[in-house]
């Protein structure tokens, strides 16, 4: 086993033990609120794909401060949820007990938030530009970097298709 493989074997194992110990941990009661999560990372491409809708994915951690901040003011803005119900496909995943491999792209800190093109693929184009730390550009620490790049993710994605607003995809009928 490669040592990189090792590292995230044993932090994986260290935070299931270790996390229901610490107070500050990020547990699923952050995430109450009127936010749209998905189950699953596959049950938020599903629904990108049949609604054409660009993917939001937040990468978190049990006993992460800053996702212990963070994770409660995404889940209580009222711009973030309509946002978030009307235009995107959101899903919050555990750096240690989901599949994040592929959204590592500059570490596996966290919290940290990418953009996926409704079929999936991580669109880089879209990192924190306005309150970051240039050695996390993933890291939002706050609501108003995150609306910021949600609304040019909007401008790149043009075609969500709504039940209001059907999409040319689908030959202008809503496929639900």
């Amino acid at each position: 086993m490669a040592i990189a493989e090792l590292l995230i074997h044993l932090t994986r194992t260290l935070s299931q033990i270790w996390s229901p110990l610490n107070s500050a941990s990020c547990d699923k009661s952050k995430f109450k609120g009127h936010f749209p999560w998905r189950s699953s990372f596959k049950d938020a491409l599903e629904y990108a794909k049949v609604e054409n809708r660009p993917i939001m994915v937040l990468i978190w951690m049990d006993g992460c401060p800053s996702c212990a901040e963070l994770i409660p003011k995404i889940s209580t803005s009222a711009e973030l949820v309509k946002a978030a119900t009307e235009d995107f496909s959101a899903v919050a995943l555990n750096e240690h007990r989901d599949d994040v491999a592929k959204f590592r792209l500059d570490g596996g800190y966290t919290p940290r938030i990418y953009f996926l093109s409704p079929k999936g693929e991580v669109d880089q184009r879209f990192y924190n530009k306005w309150d970051a730390d240039p050695g996390y550009k993933f890291f939002y620490p706050t609501v108003d970097g995150i609306l910021k790049s949600m609304n040019e993710v909007l401008k790149a994605y043009p075609d969500r298709c709504t039940p209001s607003k059907p999409c040319k995809i689908h030959g202008g009928k809503h496929p639900k």
